[in-house]
């Protein structure tokens, strides 16, 4: 397999999520200082290397996220996806572990819905083998690690349906540190 660009995996465009927000003070009803969530979000895993011909995988997150201040959120993630790739002459499969830390900005306040722009560092698991699940001959020799840093970065909208509970669009590029993956 050829070395990647810097430019890596899962870009997760449009990824539609929903998650609860339980608070611990609820003032008003976007008013989210000292409060904390929890929630999934789901979407596509699309792979950005030297092997053009990708194909889009599930991709699913979990997350704990604090709000310090009405405006800010700290987040903690896990997640679980797939990244594959094949142009008849090179294929790659990888199932990911991210594991991160997020800071989300939520700047402007519309009623029920907020927009946010969001930071953060983690690391993952990844394992690349070939179509009959053999390691690829780089893993093999174990040239490099299976774990790799990352940061994610991206922006999205949330709408609150009740005090508690909403739905949200968002896109998210992970940059990776490795061009192993």
């Amino acid at each position: 397999m050829k070395k990647f660009n810097y430019i890596l995996l899962p870009v997760v465009l449009c990824v539609i999520f929903t998650y609860l927000t339980s608070s611990q003070v609820v003032q008003s009803g976007l008013d989210k200082e000292n409060s904390y969530g929890v929630g999934v979000s789901f979407g596509g895993a699309v792979p950005q290397t030297d092997v053009l011909e990708h194909k889009v995988f599930p991709l699913g997150r979990a997350f704990f996220r604090y709000y310090p201040t009405s405006q800010t959120a700290i987040e903690l993630g896990a997640g679980l996806g797939t990244l594959q790739a094949d142009d008849n002459l090179r294929f790659f499969s990888s199932t990911i572990y991210p594991v991160d830390i997020r800071l989300l900005i939520q700047p402007i306040k519309e009623g029920k819905f907020a927009p946010y722009a969001f930071g953060g560092v983690g690391l993952m698991y990844f394992n690349p083998v070939d179509q009959n699940d053999n390691p690829l001959p780089r893993n093999a020799n174990k040239e490099y690690s299976r774990i790799v840093g990352f940061f994610p970065v991206g922006i999205g909208g949330q709408y609150y349906v009740s005090d508690n509970t909403a739905v949200g669009l968002m896109g998210t590029y992970h940059y990776t540190l490795t061009d192993n993956l």
